[in-house]
């Protein structure tokens, strides 16, 4: 059988078994949701869409950037509880609270929140990193419990990410890279994914995405799992 056989057979088969979908699926659980019904839009919400997901994933991973909570309390007590814990993993990682203050009244529009915080994290990885972490899953019973819903919007501070200079816009919107996957999987940063730093929906295809059975997904071979995800 040919390398590009091989290849067709690879992609084909990733595509029946709903890798490419379990991605978005698996990204999603990392927050704590599902990626179905995902993509209806809502002024607040629990969890991301699937795409949401995917350009965040796409954002430049060697800048900081400072996400921006739009908060609605269902139940103070129980985000209390997340917050306490949430900020010992922030400093973990790196990540500092910027800012956290109540909303006190609406000045333009007609959104309304109860609590505005500001997190700036070393970079965009970061987040997703302390999403898949047994602490953070520990504690997320507490968010869920004590938010309505809310916004989440990602903001860089550096010039040249915005305003004038729309080239790292532009490379965003690209889709997600191999080299994104590769930091998103590969957690002891050795260049590949072995089976045990694989989601669930990828285990299901990792022999057929491991080309040269060499126990791994190098940088080369995790391209194929981002075609899949741009849809390509």
């Amino acid at each position: 059988m040919s390398e590009s056989t091989n290849e067709n057979t690879r992609r084909d088969f990733l595509g029946k078994s709903g890798a490419a979908a379990g991605m978005a699926a698996f990204a999603a659980a990392l927050m704590g949701g599902t990626a179905e019904g995902a993509e209806a839009m809502e002024l607040n919400a629990m969890q991301p869409t699937p795409a949401q997901i995917q350009a965040f994933m796409a954002l430049p991973q060697d800048t900081p950037v400072v996400m921006v909570n739009l908060l609605k309390i269902k139940d103070a007590a129980e985000y209390g509880k997340y917050g306490v814990e949430v900020g010992k993993i922030l400093e973990k990682l790196g990540a500092e609270m910027l800012f956290s203050a109540q909303c006190q009244a609406t000045l333009i529009g007609g959104a309304e929140w109860d609590v505005v915080a500001l997190v700036r994290y070393p970079n965009s990885g970061a987040l997703l990193k302390m999403a898949q972490s047994p602490e953070y899953q520990a504690i997320h019973g507490h968010r869920d419990a004590g938010l309505h819903g809310q916004m989440n919007l990602a903001v860089f501070e550096q010039d040249g990410l915005g305003g004038g200079d729309d080239s790292a816009a532009a490379e965003s919107n690209d889709g997600v890279t191999a080299k994104q996957i590769m930091g998103q999987m590969d957690a002891n940063s050795d260049g590949k994914i072995v089976l045990s730093e694989a989601p669930d929906e990828l285990q299901a295809a990792f022999e057929m995405v491991d080309a040269n059975a060499d126990g791994g997904i190098d940088l080369e071979e995790a391209q194929m799992i981002a075609d899949f995800i741009n849809g390509q």
